[in-house]
């Protein structure tokens, strides 16, 4: 099972993704598999505190990429966002 294996290793993954959650921004969603992708799902006040949730995940030691729709983008305010990205290789292994 992927989180028993890897579950320490996880546990520094997701600790990363939570200390970069801007304020206005709650996470309704996540789903990881064990390809290492991850999607989350949630809401944010407004559209430069969901910005700035993509490029804090973008610095972290931990993604390769991440993915924003566009159309989450339109709206200035009150969004509801699908956020995807990809882990490192090797991230849940330790390395």
């Amino acid at each position: 099972m992927l989180l028993n294996k890897n579950s320490s290793h996880w546990a520094a993954v997701l600790e990363d993704i939570v200390k970069n959650i801007p304020e206005g921004i709650t996470i309704s969603k996540m789903d990881l598999k064990e390809n290492g992708n991850v999607s989350l799902s949630g809401h944010v006040d407004l559209r430069e505190q969901l910005l700035n949730f993509k490029t804090n995940l973008e610095s972290s030691k931990y993604i390769v990429s991440v993915s924003l729709p566009f159309s989450d983008l339109t709206s200035r305010m009150d969004i509801d966002f699908n956020l995807s990205f990809i882990l490192k290789e090797g991230a849940l292994r330790g390395n």
